[in-house]
């Protein structure tokens, strides 16, 4: 996985939005994303800092209505986010 290759840390699902973070760890991460690379920020972000992760497994089941994800669009937004973040 990319993640791993750039940052030395194996993280199992980089898109998963759901997080537990304390507010204090939320604040210290100082988020500016806005779209679907949101999860990609706060997982590089708490790797760059040092924050511990945790990951749980869990099973997924079929979406239920439509999505709002964009494959390609939200995808090139997720790979810039990875490098611009590698590069700072």
């Amino acid at each position: 996985m990319l993640v791993v290759l750039l940052y030395r840390k194996r993280v199992c699902d980089l898109l998963t939005g759901l997080r537990v973070f304390k507010v204090k760890t939320f604040k210290f991460l100082n988020l500016k994303s806005k779209g679907f690379d949101i999860e990609t920020e706060m997982t590089l972000k708490a790797i760059k800092k040092g924050i511990k992760i945790i990951e749980i497994p869990c099973k997924y089941k079929e979406r239920l209505g439509e999505t709002k994800l964009n494959p390609l669009k939200d995808g090139f937004l997720i790979l810039i986010r990875i490098f611009s973040m590698c590069i700072s």
